[in-house]
């Protein structure tokens, strides 16, 4: 792997990335890493589940109401063959 040092990085910088290390718990070379890293769009996020957003939507129908909605949408599973046969441009 290689090293890169970095020069005359002002103080506040210097300190902010000291106390960001600290607070985090890491070395300021994981930090550094981590931060370069994450700037130059080399790591990437994980996958979020949202499958917890939808879960009061997620199985509240009653037997009834499924039923209900399936007799509603049916007529949308009927295939008309007229629909489907190639028409004849004009």
């Amino acid at each position: 792997m290689k090293s890169i040092t970095i020069h005359k990085l002002e103080p506040d910088l210097a300190r902010s990335i000291e106390e960001r290390a600290r607070r985090e718990g890491t070395s300021v070379n994981r930090l550094v890493k981590t931060l370069l890293r994450g700037c130059l769009g080399l790591d990437k996020p994980a996958p979020v589940d949202h499958r917890h957003d939808f879960a009061d939507f997620l199985g509240t129908w009653s037997e009834e109401e499924a039923d209900a909605f399936e007799r509603r949408v049916s007529e949308f599973e009927e295939i008309e063959p007229a629909e489907w046969q190639a028409r004849e441009e004009p």
